[in-house]
């Protein structure tokens, strides 16, 4: 709910399928209120991963713009970021370049050890674990740029 909102409200089907061109759902919203969502389009991804979606609520045109987690940010990792609701997710708390990878997936990790060193306009941070656990993958590699 955090991220999306309340989804609950959205019909099943529509929830787990992204509409197509052309498609309308209908559905009450928080108050109650009728309201119709028609898909009109989705344009191509830009360098960054972002993507306009056209729809079409209760009439009235809107451009919604959204991050394709499919399509790499050019030159950079930025384009995933932490899940604010996973306590385990990791990132970083500024941009900058990894300058090296201190864990690797299936290493046991302890709260506040060292997973990776970045660093910004000559000054270098450690990225830590949040909480002790296993490392189930690593998003980025030496080199990476990263933007929060």
């Amino acid at each position: 709910r955090l991220k999306f909102g309340n989804v609950s409200l959205l019909p099943t089907y529509t929830f787990l399928h992204s509409l197509e061109k052309g498609e309308k759902v209908f559905f009450l919203d928080n108050a109650g209120k009728e309201c119709e969502v028609k898909m009109l389009g989705v344009t191509d991804a830009l360098p960054n991963g972002q993507r306009s979606v056209l729809l079409e609520i209760n009439g009235e045109p809107r451009v919604v713009s959204v991050q394709d987690e499919s399509v790499a940010a050019e030159g950079s990792a930025a384009k995933e970021k932490a899940d604010p609701i996973n306590q385990g997710s990791v990132g970083s708390s500024l941009s900058g370049v990894v300058v090296a990878i201190k864990a690797s997936k299936g290493d046991s990790v302890e709260k506040g050890q060292a997973l990776a060193t970045m660093s910004a306009m000559k000054m270098e941070t450690t990225v830590t674990a949040p909480i002790t656990g296993v490392v189930e993958r690593v998003a980025v590699q030496q080199g990476d740029s990263i933007d929060v």
